[in-house]
């Protein structure tokens, strides 16, 4: 498919970008539906690959200048500095900055605390237990004592024990899924001294199989 076509409207408040496809189709946003499509273009380039290169392109394409009359007299780049910004999200970014302009960034990023990198959101982490319970009421006492633990970690009930049918291969009786914020989370939330606790009550009263795996991001249908 060729590249669509971009078009300003005069009023300088809408864009509209036409497809080259068979019919065309178009689409007509405003400056605020514009910022929401490029912030999830942006998230979904920081998941894709081949990941942004840790080096500057030798060769960087479509560069950005605070002041397009540099792009035009090199002899006015004489004072200033290259400035290149890794953004997972939008790939390497390009920028000519006087000098003086350059050292009160850098001051202002080094004294700034608040300032740090922007990084996709982990991948969740998750808990897939079957469980057999071969006494109902000893076993109460297990899931009272785990929610200390789940409560520490983050972990949240997806699935519990609800309504269910085995349509492949078989399965226990009751079926549980907890999602954590992310799989180390998950992991550690099992090790922890709160759960091991909660596991010593469940031994004897039943029978389970638990996998503790990290969620999926990519893409989908």
């Amino acid at each position: 498919m060729s590249e669509p076509d971009v078009k300003l409207h005069d009023d300088r408040q809408t864009v509209t970008i036409t497809f080259a496809t068979t019919p065309a189709a178009t689409l007509k946003l405003d400056a605020p539906a514009i910022e929401k499509l490029l912030h999830r273009l942006g998230e979904c380039r920081a998941r894709m690959v081949p990941e942004v290169p840790l080096t500057v392109p030798e060769r960087p394409s479509g560069p950005t200048y605070t002041d397009f009359r540099w792009a035009t007299a090199p002899d006015q780049l004489h004072g200033c500095v290259f400035l290149h910004i890794r953004d997972r999200r939008f790939g390497w970014i390009h920028n000519i900055l006087w000098r003086d302009e350059a050292h009160r960034l850098a001051g202002s990023i080094e004294k700034d605390t608040e300032i740090t990198p922007w990084v996709p959101e982990a991948k969740k982490g998750y808990w897939l237990a079957q469980v057999d319970v071969t006494d109902a009421d000893a076993y109460q006492a297990y899931a009272a004592a785990n929610q200390a633990a789940f409560r520490r970690y983050g972990g949240r009930y997806l699935v519990r024990a609800g309504q269910s049918l085995a349509v492949e291969g078989s399965r226990r009786s009751r079926l549980v899924v907890i999602e954590f914020p992310d799989y180390d989370t998950a992991l550690a939330c099992y090790r922890s001294v709160e759960y091991q606790h909660a596991l010593s009550l469940r031994k004897g009263h039943a029978v389970a199989d638990i996998a503790i795996v990290e969620g999926y991001d990519g893409a989908q249908p």
